[in-house]
């Protein structure tokens, strides 16, 4: 099932602000999510869309992304709000490796370690 915005979002306040402070440009946020293949439920009806490096180099051998491109979009997330009337970015985001980025990258939350060591 594809739960992709059928139409194009507009670009809210929040992610415009994120957009410049960040660095990342419109439409490298579009490409995110138009060849995103991971979407993930972040809660507050919103979802997260991330391109994986795999995918990433898939699309490179199609012709569809420069080399140069590869790199950025798998290192970014875009967070979406799941209005089919009118959806719009409500955030972008470098992921990072480790923890701090997990949410957006996968459906799993992190742990509290204290809670799962062996005793």
């Amino acid at each position: 099932m594809d739960k992709s915005p059928k139409v194009e979002p507009f670009i809210g306040p929040h992610a415009s602000q994120r957009m410049q402070q960040r660095g990342i440009k419109p439409s490298l946020a579009r490409m995110v999510i138009t060849f995103a293949d991971r979407e993930i439920h972040v809660g507050g009806g919103r979802t997260s869309f991330t391109v994986t490096r795999r995918h990433a180099k898939q699309l490179r051998e199609e012709g569809l992304l420069a080399p140069s491109q590869v790199e950025q979009i798998c290192s970014k997330a875009v967070v979406v709000s799941n209005d089919n009337f009118n959806p719009s970015m409500v955030t972008v985001m470098h992921l990072s490796d480790g923890k701090k980025g997990r949410h957006y990258r996968k459906n799993t939350k992190s742990r509290q370690a204290s809670k799962y060591q062996k005793h």
